[in-house]
């Protein structure tokens, strides 16, 4: 596809999301979650040029959260430039995980909740009320599963979340976005890549889950749009609920 058109898809598919779920308002101060990676680069890129169409008018900062003890490393020059160039602030924030082998979570959950949390804070520190983070419709299917296999629960990652009484709301613009249509326009921008990716990157069940979602398209070629629209199409009274207690 050529660039003009994808981009023309991917801001078309973020239209909808935010008109669809009422993600932004008139008068929004957003901070976008700028991890570096092609989600939260695609994320911020679409927010800035929809600056330019949408009839309400919205403010835009980013920040990195940088876990100064986890061995990875992000092109900063390449962050900046990249802010710089579309007139967003960007803040970095230092972290440390204190990640050890004897814990029972995995690295990459202890590390994201930590990130998720210093991002909390810089967004009330900074008076923005709302926090855009860069997951996508194959990040909402992979968690579905993986709730329900870990979890025994229904759940994913909802496109809009009210937080702290109301004082923020966690908003996902690329909801209804497919990875491989993100992944596609990043390699087309030329967007750099993390210069050294962590140690603990593939230790997590995302990849597992993904495989398992290529093996369901085996039985039908629309099964992943399928279990996305599956959390739109819930009937309690075909599902087996809760016994009397």
């Amino acid at each position: 596809m050529k660039l003009q058109s994808l981009e023309n898809k991917l801001l078309s598919l973020m239209k909808k999301a935010i008109y669809g779920y009422k993600m932004v308002e008139a008068g929004d101060k957003i901070m976008v979650g700028l991890s570096g990676g092609k989600d939260s680069l695609a994320l911020l890129d679409l927010l800035y040029r929809l600056q330019k169409s949408l009839p309400v008018k919205y403010e835009l900062m980013a920040c990195h959260v940088v876990a100064t003890d986890m061995d990875y490393e992000v092109d900063r020059a390449f962050l900046d430039d990249f802010c710089q160039s579309r007139g967003v602030p960007l803040y970095y924030e230092d972290i440390t995980v204190e990640y050890s082998a004897e814990q029972k979570k995995p690295a990459c959950f202890i590390c994201s909740w930590k990130r998720r949390t210093a991002l909390f804070d810089l967004r009330h520190k900074l008076g923005f009320n709302k926090l855009a983070l860069g997951h996508h419709r194959d990040d909402a299917i992979a968690t579905l599963l993986m709730n329900m296999v870990h979890h025994a629960s229904i759940s994913a990652i909802p496109p809009s979340l009210s937080m702290f009484g109301g004082d923020m709301y966690m908003i996902r613009p690329l909801i209804l976005t497919p990875e491989d249509l993100i992944m596609e326009y990043t390699t087309a921008k030329g967007y750099t890549r993390e210069k050294k990716v962590c140690s603990y990157y593939n230790q997590s069940d995302r990849d597992s889950v993904k495989l398992l979602i290529s093996q369901m398209q085996n039985l039908n070629k629309d099964a992943r749009i399928n279990v996305f629209r599956a959390m739109q199409n819930i009937y309690p009274d075909y599902i087996v609920g809760p016994m009397e207690q």
